[in-house]
């Protein structure tokens, strides 16, 4: 059993600042467009940061022999490696994809992991010897 975590809030200081920032300027806007309403601009912030918890919060990747544990903050999700036939390099991680091809619908029925260099290049191994690419 591999076991890996993942935390892009602490990968990336720019990326950081620049979401805290962002958060801050919707309940802003959320703010003066419902007139002055605090309670808009909270719900549009707290909206907001949970909408982006798997940048906010750390994301563990379990992988057994047979299966695929996915941790999130409130989430967590096992999936079996057989239902996958196919994955794809990108730069933030690794697309895991049930088909063998690229397909249209790719996006609404595979899994990407959040991955920086490092990780990938020990997860890719783990991948590859159980589908090709």
């Amino acid at each position: 059993m591999d076991e890996f975590v993942v935390h892009p809030l602490r990968r990336n200081l720019t990326r950081s600042i620049m979401a805290a920032v962002s958060i801050a300027f919707v309940m802003l806007a959320f703010y003066l467009a419902f007139g002055q309403s605090l309670p808009a601009a909270l719900a549009a912030g707290v909206f907001l940061f949970f909408s982006l918890s798997a940048f906010f919060f750390p994301s563990t990747y379990i992988f057994s022999e047979d299966s695929l544990t996915i941790r999130r903050f409130l989430y967590k999700r096992t999936l079996s490696l057989k239902q996958f036939r196919g994955y794809s390099i990108e730069k933030n991680g690794i697309f895991l994809s049930p088909f063998s091809d690229k397909k249209r619908f790719d996006n609404f029925r595979g899994v990407f992991l959040v991955l920086d260099a490092k990780e990938r290049d020990k997860v890719l191994p783990l991948i590859g010897r159980i589908m090709p690419q």
